[in-house]
């Protein structure tokens, strides 16, 4: 809400993934996004994460930032291949595609059926 000459008006705000800039992680096998926020410790951090769709999961997108761009060299989905992030629990360093071990999701936050919530993750 914001108030201009007097007069109450709603004010957009524009969703929450348009203004992460640094997409850290992929997870295995739902090859979600996720945006690190705050870094607890060492095993534990608070993210931003992106459910991506049915049709990105089937063609192994994983590595456009948010819908599948076939100008993008580093996507398994442009390449024509099956993703390395393939093990369900564990995440990927998007960049390098190495393998971080097994996380858990201690807490989850998404509105309704929201693409875009966050998420508490905690090394196993």
């Amino acid at each position: 809400m914001s108030i201009t000459n007097g007069k109450a008006r709603h004010v957009r705000r524009s969703p929450a993934w348009t203004r992460v800039s640094n997409i850290e992680y992929i997870e295995g096998a739902t090859l979600r996004r996720i945006s690190v926020r705050n870094r607890a410790s060492k095993h534990q951090f608070d993210a931003v994460v992106l459910n991506v769709s049915e049709k990105q999961r089937a063609t192994q997108c994983d590595s456009c930032r948010h819908k599948h761009r076939p100008t993008n060299k580093n996507c398994s989905a442009t390449l024509g291949i099956r993703s390395h992030a393939s093990t369900p629990g564990v995440l990927y360093d998007r960049h390098t595609g190495k393998s971080l071990g097994v996380w858990a999701v201690s807490d989850e936050n998404f509105i309704r059926s929201a693409t875009v919530g966050t998420c508490t993750y905690t090394k196993v």
